[in-house]
């Protein structure tokens, strides 16, 4: 169920919805953490120190590899004004690409130019971070 919740994630277009996928996968996350606990404890014994190591050790690996495989999906562009609700003019765009310039010489950051995008649905056309919850849910799955 946890594959199929994170499968679901870029499908919600409502907050409402991803609300309640995210309560679910927050469920489902729940038991399995709990009864795994729980196994090893009833397993081991007093000896499970070690496995309830390797299980947490398991968890961070998993927190550390996810966003390395959604990087490459991601969009290299500034939303803000989409997140912000705001109408940016010609020259707030001109003053924000020159400091940009100053603060990418000033440190030698060699980066890709970016595109400029107009819309917000523009935006979600042209990001790939489905992708990357597609991959974790079959990564979970199996």
């Amino acid at each position: 169920m946890i594959g199929v919740t994170i499968a679901l994630i870029p499908l919600c277009h409502e907050l409402w919805m991803l609300a309640v996928v995210l309560a679910i996968m927050g469920i489902f996350m729940g038991i399995i953490d709990t009864v795994a606990n729980v196994s090893l404890l009833k397993i081991y014994g007093k000896l499970v120190s070690p496995f309830l190591q390797a299980l947490h050790f398991c968890y961070g690996l998993g927190a550390f590899v996810s966003p390395i495989v959604a990087e490459p999906f991601l969009l290299n562009e500034d939303c803000t004004a989409f997140i912000e609700n705001e109408t940016k003019n010609a020259s707030d765009r001109t003053v924000r690409q020159a400091e940009e310039i100053l603060v990418t010489e000033a440190y030698g950051v060699t980066e890709a130019p970016n595109t400029t995008i107009a819309t917000l649905e523009e935006a979600q056309h042209k990001t790939h971070v489905r992708y990357a919850f597609w991959i974790m849910a079959v990564i979970q799955v199996q």
